[in-house]
């Protein structure tokens, strides 16, 4: 019996060792190895979990878990640049505080079942600290910040990267600031080809990750381990080809992920819309709605399909549907543009009191272009442009309203007022049309992937310039 004991006793022990994280080769042990027992069934986004990461930093401010779960906490609730910015504070400090202290266990790389079990949680809590910390960069526009973390965890080369795929995220940030040159952003080349091209050598490079460490992880999670981490560069693939209207290649990388829990149909309706397969488009958008996790974010599905009920002679049920949208989202990501999208719909619906209050409060709104492509530009693009169709829609609201309008000093004092606004609008938006080095792939080419407007706005642009100028460029695309 007493050696029983012994033996019950040193097992104990034992696991006590393993559980801890080799218990008497870290800092403040006992404490870390009770806030590890602690955290098993906490969520770190819950109000339960902001209590138990200020219990945790008073218990050990050392330990990176205390850092972590308050740094998750104000990410899932921040929505501006500022609740960004503070998130950034205590998940840097948790990431500084996980490689200080467990650099050799982030370096293991086995197939050994035990011995994966032994550092896997420590694996993931580094790379979901990265995953937020890179989000929390980005939505708070610190792109340099975003290449340098990536850069940094991509050198602690995991073999599982549980949530921040380090090349897919470099192939990210790199097509989504394309329009910018090395100028503005040290990790970007000096025209938007050569972004292009770059972005999809990061994913070539990131296939060739999950090759390099396919056999490891195989072992240890599935035999179809490796088909299934292929499929979220497929996603970046995807975007790329379809946004260089690559139509072939986007599909074939589309049918490569149809049938998986991964199936992107907001970006397959995007897809299918440039290719004025509205019907097919809307679809899918459907599809996408349905699978909506409420995100504090733009759902594109939403803004999109908006455009397209105009286009079915809808826009009663768009405006109704951004309604919606609005009452749902609040003032969180996303506000705005469903505010530009509802503005159009009350454009196109002849009420233009309507359409020019949402389109100023979507003037108004500091929108986080959040886990999207489109950026500030694009939406300040969409603001001025619905502003000249409605100025120009109510100079024609004028003449139809007063059939002797050309006598009347009321009449043409309201057209003068109107041409004038009409004029400054058109000066604004030639010369942001002008500075932008995207215009032969998004304005030209009237159904883009990173359109923001419908093909008939474009017209009230063009109209009262070069009409053969645009009339050959837009043949040509």
């Amino acid at each position: 019996m007493k050696r029983r004991g012994l033996i019950f006793f040193f097992l104990l022990a034992l696991a006590f060792c393993l559980n801890a994280g080799l218990l008497y080769a870290e800092p403040n042990a006992t404490a870390r190895y009770g806030i590890r027992a602690k955290r098993g069934n906490i969520k770190p986004d819950s109000e339960e979990g902001l209590a138990a990461s200020r219990e945790f930093i008073r218990s050990d401010s050392t330990y990176y878990v205390g850092w972590m779960f308050q740094g998750i906490y104000q990410s899932e609730r921040a929505a501006d640049f500022l609740g960004y910015k503070n998130a950034i504070v205590p998940l840097d400090k948790a990431l500084g505080l996980i490689e200080k202290d467990y650099q050799k266990a982030l370096q293991v790389k086995t197939a050994d079942p035990y011995a994966y079990f032994n550092v896997q949680q420590l694996h993931m809590d580094y790379s979901m600290i990265a995953y937020y910390l890179f989000q929390a960069y980005q939505n708070a526009d610190m792109n340099e910040e975003s290449y340098a973390l990536i850069r940094r965890v991509q050198k602690q080369d995991l073999q599982k990267n549980w949530m921040l795929e380090p090349y897919n995220m470099l192939s990210w940030i790199t097509h989504r600031n394309r329009f910018y040159t090395s100028s503005k952003y040290s990790f970007l080349k000096d025209d938007i080809a050569a972004n292009e091209q770059l972005a999809n050598a990061y994913l070539d490079s990131a296939l060739l990750h999950t090759n390099k460490y396919g056999k490891l992880n195989g072992t240890l999670f599935s035999e179809f381990y490796n088909e299934y981490e292929k499929l979220s560069v497929y996603h970046y693939k995807c975007i790329l080809h379809a946004y260089n209207f690559q139509l072939d290649s986007a599909a074939h990388y589309f049918s490569l992920m149809e049938g998986s829990t991964m199936f992107p149909y907001n970006n397959h309706g995007t897809f299918l819309a440039i290719q004025a397969r509205f019907r097919e488009a809307m679809e899918e958008y459907e599809v996408a709605s349905g699978n909506d996790m409420g995100d504090k974010r733009l759902q594109e599905w939403a803004y999109y399909s908006s455009i397209l009920n105009i286009y079915r002679g809808m826009p009663l049920h768009a405006a109704v549907s951004m309604r919606e949208m609005i009452r749902v989202a609040g003032s969180t990501p996303g506000f705005g543009w469903y505010n530009i999208a509802l503005g159009r719909a009350c454009s196109y619906e002849g009420n233009l009191e309507d359409s020019r209050k949402y389109i100023d409060r979507a003037a108004g709104f500091k929108e986080v272009h959040i886990g999207t492509t489109l950026s500030q530009s694009s939406y300040e693009f969409a603001i001025n442009l619905l502003r000249l169709v409605n100025t120009t829609k109510s100079i024609q609201q004028v003449k139809f309203e007063n059939k002797n309008w050309w006598w009347q000093p009321r009449s043409w004092y309201h057209l003068n007022a109107r041409k004038v606004e009409k004029y400054a609008q058109q000066y604004l938006i030639t010369n942001q049309f002008a500075a932008n080095p995207e215009r032969e792939n998004v304005i030209y080419k009237l159904f883009s992937t990173e359109s923001i407007v419908g093909f008939d706005e474009i017209w009230y642009l063009i109209k009262d310039f070069s009409t053969n100028f645009f009339i050959k460029n837009l043949k040509q695309n």
